[in-house]
């Protein structure tokens, strides 16, 4: 199994986007996916027609002690979705304080790919470099990074240090 997190340079680049469509075109050659949306924005899910009022995720169950593993979902035969999970308005305001809390995910992430379930595990990354964020990143076999086509992007590619993988 390959481990691909998909990172965005800025926001609003596609990113999750590209994810979701990455999923579906791997899912079309036979291969199986697991989609792990690691943004605290919880927008993936929408790509899978999750509804709006499914709060569940991998993060949410972290944060209220529950088992993590039951808020995957089985999208088809080929994917399968682990959503980020809804946050409150005051986790979301203060998502640094949860950083202890969520920083075992990417020890899930290491977990998920020694079972073998999955031939593909792609982690929908969100822009910036939380804690969290690089954690995650170390245990990528590749990282993408999405651009957008604008100065904006260009710039931020220079100011920026990129992943290693």
């Amino acid at each position: 199994m390959a481990i691909l997190g998909l990172q965005g340079v800025r926001g609003g680049t596609g990113t999750t986007s590209i994810t979701a469509a990455l999923a579906w075109a791997l899912q079309l050659l036979g291969e199986t996916v697991l989609v792990v949306d690691a943004s605290p924005d919880n927008m993936l899910r929408f790509f899978f027609n999750v509804d709006f009022s499914h709060k569940a995720g991998w993060a949410r169950a972290t944060i209220d002690g529950t088992d993590w593993r039951d808020a995957g979902l089985r999208y088809t035969s080929h994917i399968d979705l682990l959503p980020f999970g809804q946050l409150t308005p005051g986790e979301r305001e203060n998502i640094e304080r949860l950083q202890p809390t969520l920083a075992p995910m990417a020890g899930m992430v290491q977990k998920l790919h020694q079972q073998g379930d999955h031939r593909w595990l792609l982690i929908d990354l969100p822009d910036g470099y939380s804690p969290l964020t690089r954690s995650l990143i170390d245990v990528c076999d590749r990282t993408l990074v999405i651009v957008h086509p604008d100065g904006n992007s260009h710039i931020r590619l220079h100011q920026q240090a990129l992943p290693v993988n």
